[in-house]
């Protein structure tokens, strides 16, 4: 079944070491965005490492109530969510938590009450609320293929700030970033897409949720491996023993990761399983 010449290495790294836990993006690396479902040879990839005593984890920008509907396997050990800001085990132990700080929120919504406006929301475990929708919002719920929530009244937002925010969606362009991110000293972005960035805790991420998630297990860092394909799956590739991006991945993703296997939609999970004796 391998493919030699689909799978790339990156580095002159070679890898001596055993799998014990691996991390998965979802969306472009799980989840294919053509078909919005796991393929078949990645269904059963997973189950079969999994049988084998590895352990799996699913590594995403999601909230858990998306991740849900997304209809996944259900082989997985934990789930490092919104970008490591909320980490938890199957059991429902959690592992790690971070919020937004008020005082970031309470600044976003003051501009938003001013001339600085653009399509914003805050990411709870119960409710995604939304200030209002556009082509790029709407573009985003169909890729996704999530139901975007109806707008909220911005007076409710420092409510729920007080109960905790792990993260904000900001519909800005990467030219936008960096003038509108100075404003908001708690707070970094990430992004995986032109349309939006996931903006985060500074002291959270996908590698921080990792390395907490590992350090809990009594796993070492260099026997773990992640999959991704977008840009906020980079710090994680850099964190674990191998990085392996998606044949569909972006190019600076591709470079980071030490192994590039096929897209999702031509059996890439498997082939890297395959690849790595994973199976």
């Amino acid at each position: 079944m391998t493919n030699s010449r689909t799978l790339v290495r990156n580095q002159e790294k070679t890898i001596h070491t055993v799998i014990k836990a691996i991390f998965f993006d979802v969306d472009g690396t799980l989840l294919s965005f053509r078909t919005h479902r796991v393929p078949d040879s990645a269904v059963e990839a997973l189950q079969r490492a999994h049988e084998k005593g590895v352990k799996l984890f699913i590594a995403s920008g999601r909230r858990k109530a998306d991740i849900d509907q997304a209809h996944l396997p259900d082989v997985f050990d934990g789930y490092v969510t919104l970008n490591g800001s909320r980490c938890f085990l199957s059991d429902g132990t959690v592992v790690f938590e971070r919020f937004i700080d008020r005082e970031d929120i309470e600044t976003l919504v003051a501009w938003q009450e001013t001339s600085q406006v653009f399509p914003c929301a805050l990411v709870t475990q119960e409710k995604l609320h939304l200030n209002f929708t556009d082509e790029n919002v709407a573009l985003l719920g169909r890729q996704l293929n999530l139901e975007m929530p109806p707008a909220d009244d911005l007076q409710e937002w420092i409510a729920v700030a007080r109960s905790g925010v792990s993260q904000m969606l900001w519909f800005i362009s990467p030219q936008q970033q960096a003038e509108v991110m100075a404003h908001f000293p708690h707070c970094r972005m990430v992004r995986w897409s032109p349309l939006f960035g996931d903006v985060i805790p500074e002291s959270a991420g996908k590698d921080v949720g990792i390395a907490r998630m590992v350090n809990y297990l009594g796993i070492r860092l260099e026997d773990t491996m992640a999959f991704g394909d977008g840009g906020n799956d980079i710090a994680m590739l850099h964190a674990v023993g191998t990085g392996v991006a998606m044949g569909n991945a972006a190019p600076e993703v591709r470079r980071a990761a030490d192994f590039v296997t096929t897209p999702v939609d031509e059996d890439g999970i498997a082939l890297a399983f395959e690849h790595f004796d994973l199976l």
